[in-house]
């Protein structure tokens, strides 16, 4: 009997090295025998896992989330419209809180957020601060319908192709705010709202 011992227990290591489990045989939840691990070590990684349609979308939208914040706080400083005005506070409050979120989201995937404006955000940055009125506004507006028309699509092929449950859950909840943010920008784009207020 004691020279069966260690050929047992050699034979549930030779099991466990079959399964991929890296760790001896020894069970420390209490329940279950070698197929519990296995299945959650199977389960895990596919939650967890990134594709490159999560990557284009966390690395796109990082910058244009913080583009969105500094166009509307310019707005805030430029536009002679109350409805624009009240539209970029929206935007800086909607904006900050889905960064905030996204940046969550982005940990638990183990991705980092790129926060950087790009260039072409930049250059509309500086080319909105060179103007005043109503032609500030009526920029602005263009350039909020723009891109929140780029960032449906964007949120919206996160949704049918992305991988990363965390990324995903944070597209689906964030997407009818985008979606309404298109909406009102279209709205006050193409209606007497972008006239300056006395």
């Amino acid at each position: 009997m004691s020279k069966r011992i260690p050929f047992k227990g050699t034979a549930l290591v030779g099991v466990s090295l079959v399964a991929g489990c890296a760790v001896p045989p020894v069970s420390t939840s209490g329940g279950g025998g070698p197929g519990m691990p296995q299945a959650a070590d199977v389960q895990q990684p596919v939650a967890m896992a990134v594709n490159s349609t999560d990557q284009q979308f966390v690395s796109n939208l990082g910058p244009g989330n913080s583009s969105e914040i500094a166009l509307s706080q310019l707005a805030l400083q430029h536009a002679s419209s109350q409805a624009v005005r009240q539209f970029a506070q929206r935007m800086v409050t909607d904006h900050t809180q889905a960064g905030q979120q996204l940046q969550q989201a982005a940990s638990q995937a183990g991705m980092t957020v790129p926060q950087d404006i790009k260039p072409e955000d930049q250059a509309a940055s500086q080319q909105l601060s060179n103007l005043s009125g109503m032609a500030f506004d009526r920029a602005y507006m263009a350039k909020m319908v723009a891109d929140h028309e780029k960032t449906v699509t964007l949120f919206e092929t996160e949704i049918r192709q992305g991988q990363n449950t965390a990324i995903k859950g944070f597209a689906q909840q964030a997407l009818p705010t985008i979606q309404d943010h298109l909406r009102q920008a279209r709205e006050i784009a193409g209606g007497s709202q972008a006239a300056p207020t006395s």
